[in-house]
């Protein structure tokens, strides 16, 4: 059920085993996961089912000291989130990402990279993209250039893409429709409480 929550009263309770704050690629698969799981879920989406000037007014801001494009240029607030416009590249992270490194202030995750690595068949099957096969090779696909080694220049990995998959539109007849799904959009999540059991 898609639910407009700028039309609800306010002060209403609502009650779920879950509430995802945000549609985007991961918003939409945790929601459908969990639901299927037999999970009560709620997703909560600031924008609306198609983008607005409106919404995305929010994310209007400045990036001091650095070359990045407009914030609101980068962000979608609508179903789907940034979905609505990604081009689609999937490529994986390398073992280092997870490392720390002494030349990278605030560098190493807690967690290894084979434990986000296994995700990728799901995570590649949800976007569409094929195979989590990076690799040339493993692929079947010839050398780029023949006899040339990969060292610190490699030609023998592959990217993934979409083509590309907007998820508030791929996901949206499973969204209006499961039983165990309430989506509210126009529904910005500004704080969080939790209670004494972080809950």
């Amino acid at each position: 059920m898609i639910i407009d929550a700028s039309k609800t009263s306010t002060g209403e309770s609502i009650t779920a085993d879950a509430c995802i704050v945000g549609s985007g690629a991961a918003g939409v698969t945790l929601t459908l996961t969990l639901a299927r799981a037999g999970q009560q879920v709620v997703l909560l989406e600031a924008g609306g089912l198609k983008l607005t000037e409106a919404s995305q007014d929010f994310f209007r801001g400045e990036s001091v000291g650095n070359r990045n494009h407009p914030l609101d240029e980068l962000r979608q607030r609508q179903l789907g989130g940034t979905t609505g416009s990604w081009g689609g590249r999937c490529i994986p992270f390398d073992p280092i990402d997870f490392e720390q490194r002494d030349y990278i202030d605030n560098s190493g995750w807690p967690i290894e990279y084979n434990e986000v690595a296994r995700y990728y068949p799901e995570a590649l099957e949800w976007c569409h993209a094929g195979p989590a096969i990076f690799d040339a090779e493993q692929a079947g696909v010839p050398p780029l250039i023949p006899g040339f080694q990969d060292g610190d220049v490699k030609t023998s990995l592959l990217e993934r893409w979409s083509l590309p998959t907007n998820f508030g539109k791929e996901y949206r007849d499973e969204l209006e429709k499961h039983p165990n799904i309430r989506v509210f959009i126009n529904a910005p999540c500004t704080d969080i409480i939790l209670d004494n059991k972080h809950q």
